[in-house]
């Protein structure tokens, strides 16, 4: 959420915000981790974009046994996925806030 108003802040268009956000979730994501099954270097990166810290979490949260739900997934521990969400909590509520008060918009 706090990356969509990041985007939104910089974009300063609804339509533009979302059509981004959209294209990252649905197909940077998804295409980074595709290419780094082929390119290990890319690998690192992947590791570390937000839907792989969310997906981690929600994985290491899980208390049922059985197969894990489609796109959920275990790469981070449950501490490392918590600690680089509220990095990228704080990252995007800064910047949010600084371009705002930069640019006047509150």
């Amino acid at each position: 959420m706090l990356a969509g108003a990041f985007i939104g802040a910089i974009a300063r268009g609804p339509a533009l915000a979302v059509g981004l956000g959209l294209v990252w979730v649905l197909v940077v994501e998804n295409l980074l981790r595709g290419v780094a099954s082929i390119f290990g270097p890319i690998e690192v990166v992947t590791d570390r974009l937000p839907g792989t810290a969310a997906g981690s979490l929600a994985g290491a949260m899980r208390t049922v046994a059985g197969p894990a739900n489609p796109g959920v997934l275990d790469i981070l521990t449950r501490g490392e996925s918590f600690a680089l969400l509220a990095v990228y909590v704080m990252a995007f509520a800064g910047g949010t806030i600084w371009l705002m008060t930069r640019r006047d918009l509150t």
